[in-house]
């Protein structure tokens, strides 16, 4: 009688062994296949100055900064691409080395970087005014970021919204047409410096290529090092 009761406890644990072996199996690919399924964030790294292209002795000190990285996560289909030509500097190009930003093939702006100097006894609310000072005020483009109002900021970085407004060069072409006469096209931006470092980058986008949910959300990515 003990052999026979000691046979049946045996194979009770083999069957409880046997079901726990295929409730393993059934769950792992389950699992698998959620974490397969979670998107990666669609994040990008650019060294700056990103090449050489473009240097001249008027601004080989910009071309000659010290290395810095830029990292920001970009909308799912959109990647960073080195411009296939030369990008020559024009009156609506103000960020140096700029790198393309395509969104399914399609152009979707460009991000370029500048350094700047501190001038002392600046406010520390007027600080931006004095970083972004080359890019704010043209007359062929500029970059507005009035009312300022960071989005992201610690004590060596910041990180803000800004609205380019920028004159089609076609049309300034047209020598029937004033400068006066020519509207501004006006398009979404960010703007970024890092303080230690005394450099700083811009985002411009195309026409149509972002919502304000999408902007805010890369601008709170940027990351300056």
């Amino acid at each position: 009688m003990k052999k026979i009761i000691a046979l049946l406890l045996v194979f009770f644990v083999f069957l409880l062994s046997a079901c726990g072996a295929d409730a393993k199996q059934v769950s792992t690919p389950e699992n698998a296949s959620d974490s397969e399924s979670t998107p990666e964030p669609n994040m990008v790294s650019i060294e700056f100055p990103a090449y050489q292209e473009g240097k001249t002795e008027y601004n080989a000190q910009i071309y000659e900064t010290q290395p810095f990285q830029l990292q920001m996560t970009l909308p799912d289909g959109w990647e960073v691409r080195k411009p296939e030509e030369t990008v020559q500097q024009d009156e609506n190009m103000l960020l140096f080395t700029p790198m393309e930003l395509y969104k399914d093939e399609v152009y979707a702006g460009y991000v370029g970087f500048h350094i700047y100097e501190e001038t002392e006894g600046v406010p520390e609310e007027q600080y931006y005014q004095m970083v972004y000072s080359q890019i704010r005020l043209g007359s062929v483009c500029f970059w507005d970021m009035e009312p300022y109002s960071p989005l992201n900021k610690t004590e060596t970085r910041e990180t803000a919204l800004a609205v380019v407004n920028y004159k089609e060069l076609e049309q300034m072409k047209d020598p029937d047409k004033s400068a006066a006469q020519i509207p501004y096209v006006e398009v979404p931006a960010i703007v970024s410096y890092n303080k230690e470092k005394k450099v700083y980058i811009g985002v411009q986008f195309a026409q149509g290529m972002v919502d304000d949910e999408q902007i805010e959300e890369i601008a709170d990515s940027i990351v300056l090092s």
